[in-house]
């Protein structure tokens, strides 16, 4: 047997492709999808579950749209909330893998899991980076003769090429996948940069202090916000935690820049579900 991988920008492209693929007769149970959804878009985990603590897989409501296509296609269905990846969908005969290994919440063991299926780590790694980024991975298990049919079908839509993907990330960068990396927010830190000086500019400009004073707290409430276990979760619930986790990093008054971490968090839940 033979594994065939397609990286895809959209979900809604993945989907044409499973559909197709489906069409043409080759059996559902030899199809995995993998999908990052770091807007929420097309699922939103269960909050409660979340906050229980981030080493746990958090099964989430898929329904309509494009899920509920997928749900006629493929076999199981489900939305998690994983550390290193944030919130994504899984369908396919993985998912009973994925779920019955108790890997839980360790996306490092995804991983594992999709080597398992014939990838090589590195190509795990690279493919895992673009669902961390919102991107859709189609994977096929099939026999030797049928692999150029099942290729011609993938390149019937706009394929990801990995390597450039690479190459730009690195460029901007990036320096490998890591299983523990904070969940990509829509954005990252470098690009908000600006609004968070103009935030300054307006909040502690006539302080005398610079803006490096207050980057540290810009960072460290946005890093708040894109932690998993943080989502959806309101300023004030967080506080207290945020005030010791503070003190313990940098042991500098929390009152003096609190307004710097606040302002960071709310900006990056907007990215957030």
């Amino acid at each position: 047997m033979k594994t065939v991988v397609g990286l895809y920008d959209e979900l809604e492209t993945a989907r044409h492709v499973v559909q197709d693929l489906t069409d043409a007769g080759f059996d559902a149970n030899d199809i995995n999808l993998i999908a990052g959804d770091p807007d929420g878009q097309y699922a939103k985990p269960d909050e409660d579950a979340v906050h229980a603590g981030a080493d746990s897989a958090v099964e989430g409501a898929v329904a309509g749209g494009v899920l509920g296509g997928l749900a006629g296609l493929l076999f199981g269905l489900s939305a998690f909330a994983l550390p290193g990846l944030g919130p994504v969908i899984i369908a396919g005969p993985i998912l009973s893998s994925f779920v019955g290994a108790g890997i839980g919440a360790a996306s490092g063991g995804l991983v594992a899991t999709l080597v398992e299926w014939g990838l090589s780590e590195e190509e795990a790694e690279l493919y895992l980076e673009g669902v961390r980024r919102g991107n859709a991975l189609v994977m096929v298990r099939t026999q030797a003769e049928e692999v150029d049919e099942v290729r011609q079908i993938m390149n019937g839509y706009p394929l990801v090429d990995v390597k450039e993907r690479e190459r730009q990330w690195r460029e901007e960068g990036w320096s490998g996948y890591d299983a523990q990396a904070r969940p990509y927010a829509g954005v990252e830190q470098d690009s908000v940069d600006d609004v968070f000086k103009e935030h300054y500019e307006k909040t502690y400009g006539e302080s005398g202090h610079p803006y490096d004073k207050y980057a540290r707290a810009y960072k460290f409430g946005f890093h708040l916000a894109t932690d998993t276990k943080n989502i959806n979760n309101p300023w004030q619930e967080l506080r207290p935690e945020a005030r010791k986790q503070w003190a313990k990093e940098h042991g500098e008054d929390f009152d003096d820049y609190e307004e710097a971490m606040r302002f960071a968090y709310h900006r990056a839940q907007t990215y957030m579900v």
